[in-house]
């Protein structure tokens, strides 16, 4: 509740105390040492749907799911169905 939500809403790399890194503009998949995508630290209860990470693609964790599986690209458009958690993939 106390997090900026422009960051909550801009947020990938992170690091254990939840800064974001100076500088990394996201065009790389090395991530400045340090900083990992935002889900490997996150332990609240509530599941936590995400997208706009084709370069990461579909990922299902125990308490996040990146659902962006690079439609716009050719990868096709994924989906979960709530609350059962089945994925849905449909080719592009």
């Amino acid at each position: 509740e106390e997090t900026d939500p422009l960051f909550l809403a801009t947020i990938r790399l992170c690091d254990s105390k939840g800064r974001k890194p100076k500088g990394w503009d996201g065009s790389s998949n090395v991530y400045p040492q340090g900083f990992k995508p935002w889900h490997h630290y996150y332990r609240g209860d509530d599941l936590i749907l995400y997208g706009h990470w084709a370069r990461q693609g579909l990922r299902v964790g125990p308490r996040t799911v990146g659902l962006d599986s690079g439609c716009v690209y050719g990868g096709g458009l994924s989906g979960m169905w709530y609350p059962s958690r089945e994925i849905v993939h449909v080719s592009s």
